[in-house]
């Protein structure tokens, strides 16, 4: 589980339970600080990334807008990053409420990701 005995999943409170298994972990949510390269970078060198995004349908996993928007954020690991034939590009991520990978595009994903502050735990090995 990804929170801490107080039941914090606040950016801080994923980081100390990271340390607790192992992980030199960290996070960022200066707004505009991160972008999809550096998790693209995190990612080539073998280190999980969790995200806060807002706009998730907590039904489908899928981004929404307008009325369904969450008002507070929630965690995924990003899994990847592909890029279809036509060029478009995709980030693939597993949250809870999906119950499996998602794949959303891009754009998708980076409006999601920067509504909440890109707000993103770095969990890199010892």
């Amino acid at each position: 589980h990804l929170w801490n005995e107080n039941g914090d999943t606040t950016h801080w409170g994923l980081v100390k339970v990271a340390k607790a298994y192992g992980y030199n972990a960290s996070y960022d949510n200066e707004p505009f600080g991160p972008t999809v390269k550096d998790l693209k970078d995190e990612l080539r060198n073998g280190n999980p990334v969790l995200i806060s995004v807002k706009g998730v349908d907590q039904g489908t996993g899928r981004p929404v807008s307008g009325s369904k928007l969450m008002a507070t954020g929630h965690w995924v690991l990003v899994e990847g990053f592909a890029k279809a034939k036509d060029g478009t590009e995709y980030a693939i991520v597993k949250h809870g409420w999906s119950g499996g990978s998602v794949i959303w595009r891009l754009d998708e994903f980076e409006k999601a990701w920067n509504s909440n502050f890109s707000a993103t735990v770095y969990l890199r090995p010892k």
